[in-house]
């Protein structure tokens, strides 16, 4: 075959989002699918606050050992009611994320998948403070 390109594999990236935080996505997606966004998602949102994210910490470092990391979940801060949920996207991004967590457990040996999250959501927030939209309530 001549002149074949490969295209990244998709890969998964499965993560549990807070109640709060679904809350909070959920209105994004609304309030940019009122804006005219209509293809608007979650993955589009999470994709956005990766790249805030990347934004506030353009060096992270990559890890030294590719090895996957492990987390038996242990003892988590502020564990209330979440939402098990994935989206699809590409190693290079899930490469940078574990690099991201690998950094961060560093600080704090407790990071991980959903201290990861709730970062991207803070990243969120920050730009969407009091611009989004609430989702009307159709049994009004």
């Amino acid at each position: 075959m001549i002149g074949t390109i490969k295209k990244p594999k998709p890969t998964l990236f499965t993560f549990n989002l807070p109640e709060e935080g679904l809350s909070f996505i959920n209105e994004l997606v609304y309030t940019k699918i009122v804006e005219g966004y209509v293809n608007y998602s979650l993955t589009s949102a999470f994709m956005e606050g990766l790249i805030l994210l990347q934004e506030t910490y353009p060096n992270v470092p990559k890890r030294l050992s590719l090895k996957r990391r492990y987390y038996k979940g242990g003892a988590q801060k502020n564990k209330g009611k979440i939402h098990k949920t994935s989206i699809v996207s590409s190693l290079e991004i899930n490469s940078w994320i574990e690099d991201y967590i690998v950094h961060k457990l560093k600080e704090d040996l407790f990071f991980s998948k959903t201290s990861f999250v709730n970062d991207l959501l803070r990243e969120l927030e920050k730009k969407y403070s009091n611009k989004l939209l609430k989702i009307p309530n159709p049994n009004q």
